[in-house]
């Protein structure tokens, strides 16, 4: 792990520092610094994180849509995971269920280990309709 200001990076800082180094696609970055954001990064944090895809659409400028499509190739990158439960629908109060994300650092530390043509291949950019203007 390394050290900035003599000590060890840990949680947020680590995670930042991260997505900073990584080799995607800046809807990634963006969306994973955002994720971030939402994460308990105490000592008892898991790495999970509770926004809804519209706070994440928000946030990030794009539409749901696009926010939707960023987070499916972090899911099949297996920088994170969707724990949501999968069957949809809505909560008791009528609002959309809640996104559950697990965050993998790990993942992501081995991807800025990967060779740069790997990452590239994989890139599909993000149309003119999926940001907001």
């Amino acid at each position: 792990m390394r050290k900035a200001s003599g000590k060890a990076l840990t949680g947020l800082a680590r995670w930042h520092r991260l997505i900073a180094e990584a080799d995607l696609p800046s809807t990634e970055k963006l969306v994973l610094f955002v994720l971030a954001g939402f994460v308990d990064w105490g000592a008892d944090g898991d790495g999970t994180a509770f926004p809804g895809v519209g706070t994440l659409a928000g946030r990030c400028g794009l539409t749901r849509k696009g926010v939707q499509l960023v987070l499916r190739r972090l899911r099949e990158r297996g920088v994170l995971s969707d724990l949501t439960d999968r069957r949809g629908g809505r909560a008791a109060n009528g609002r959309p269920k809640t996104c559950v994300i697990q965050l993998h650092p790990d993942r992501l530390a081995a991807l800025n280990r990967e060779p740069r043509s790997h990452l590239s291949a994989n890139r599909i950019p993000l149309s003119a309709n999926h940001v907001r203007t």
